[in-house]
């Protein structure tokens, strides 16, 4: 009797979510639908060009040097273009800003295809940065007045798993087509065929602009905030999440360049492990909930951390194509496993008014990190191989955990009961 009646209770509590689930896709705003459908031409245009523009670099002879120097650059424009895009969403409208931002970004991503010389890669890397800035400002106070309280959360995770889903099409598609163009004799060679989707995923991110203009938005009601925003939990937080960054980053822009010049691998298998690693983030990300219900959200930070940094070193150690891929695979499906979590716990110990805030705060801190990260990675790996670089990155990541769990985690105890309740509600309140 205790297992039927466990199995009915199961069954009615799935069937109990999947009736909430319908629920909120039939209250969501259709203005929701037409930013989706613009975040999915975005999300797929973004991802396909990023994935093959440093192969188009490789191909051209730039060295991890000058790459890491042009990543530098995208993110420094990133970082600059920041604080204008918020005033200037306050004063033009979200709507038009995501305009400008559809317009600009396939322009200066298209310039960076056809002008190779290393000043204007440079300048247009700062400028592309800029212009991407107006999405990351922009995108979630759009969503936020597209949804309710009670459908928000859903919201967003649509827009995450849609996120992931358009960035494994990207692998695949980045993967394949350009064997195709040359084999049709679209491309003259490889670099040609590479160029040809560089175009095209131009093109489907100045498609989202037919959507983009469907798009009503009500007008802001700004307020004032006050407080104090710089609390001793976020100056620890911001010193731990700032090293952490710093290792994450640190490997990530060259990638492709590590698979293609290191290892020796063909275009069409680096887009199945893109894709394969993103298929398998969504895996992992999804069960990180469990890890830190059990340990709690701090300890299982860390857990995390120190797991990419074991691939990290297993990375530096591992040679030739026999193990190196799947070390690969492991360590693009764990390394980013900790972001949600990162997030959830800023949330979690931040008050309500200061929250966006400390978002932004923690935004400008990422950029600089990353920034200093490329440029600093690039010379390395250029100068030294990747075996004993990529073997420091395994020990600063390692530092990364460490801060984190003596900065953040002695308050752990007094915040896991909650953070357990709210994780648990989570899954079950819209």
């Amino acid at each position: 009797m205790i297992p039927e009646r466990t199995v009915h209770k199961a069954s009615g509590r799935d069937l109990s979510l999947w009736q909430r689930a319908q629920s909120r896709l039939r209250h969501l705003h259709s203005g929701f639908w037409t930013l989706y459908a613009s975040s999915f031409l975005i999300d797929l245009g973004l991802c396909l060009y990023l994935f093959m523009f440093s192969l188009f670099l490789v191909e051209h002879h730039f060295t991890e040097r000058v790459i890491g120097y042009i990543t530098a650059a995208l993110t420094i424009g990133t970082l600059a273009g920041t604080v204008p895009s918020s005033l200037l969403a306050k004063r033009l409208g979200l709507r038009t800003m995501l305009v400008v931002y559809i317009i600009a970004v396939p322009l200066c991503f298209a310039s960076r295809v056809f002008l190779l010389q290393m000043p204007a890669q440079l300048w247009l890397a700062f400028l592309s940065g800029m212009a991407m800035s107006i999405w990351s400002v922009c995108f979630s106070p759009t969503l936020a007045k597209l949804t309710t309280h009670e459908n928000r959360a859903f919201g967003f995770s649509i827009f995450v798993a849609t996120g992931i889903g358009a960035s494994a099409l990207a692998g695949l598609l980045g993967g394949y087509l350009p064997d195709q163009f040359q084999r049709l004799g679209r491309a003259g060679s490889q670099v040609d065929g590479i160029r040809i989707v560089l175009l095209l995923a131009c093109i489907i991110l100045a498609l989202a602009l037919f959507t983009i203009l469907k798009l009503h938005l009500r007008l802001d009601e700004t307020g004032q905030t006050s407080g104090k925003v710089f609390s001793g939990f976020l100056l620890r937080f911001l010193v731990a999440i700032a090293v952490w960054n710093f290792a994450l980053n640190f490997f990530t822009p060259f990638a492709n360049v590590y698979l293609s010049r290191h290892l020796g691998l063909p275009v069409t298998r680096i887009g199945a492990i893109f894709s394969s690693s993103q298929l398998m983030q969504v895996a992992v990300i999804l069960m990180a909930p469990l890890l830190y219900r059990r340990v709690g959200l701090v300890t299982g930070l860390a857990i995390t951390q120190l797991a990419t940094a074991s691939l990290l070193w297993g990375l530096s150690r591992a040679s030739g194509l026999t193990i190196a891929p799947y070390i690969y695979l492991l360590l693009a499906s764990v390394q980013w496993t900790a972001g949600p979590g990162i997030a959830s716990l800023l949330m979690n110990r931040t008050p309500e008014k200061h929250r966006s805030q400390a978002t932004a705060i923690q935004n400008i801190v990422n950029l600089a990190t990353q920034a200093g990260s490329a440029a600093l990675a690039g010379k390395l790996f250029e100068q030294y191989g990747y075996s004993r670089p990529l073997a420091a990155n395994a020990g600063i990541a390692v530092l990364a955990a460490v801060l984190l769990y003596t900065l953040l985690g002695r308050n752990n105890r007094n915040h896991r009961m909650a953070q357990t309740v709210l994780m648990e509600s989570s899954e079950v309140r819209p």
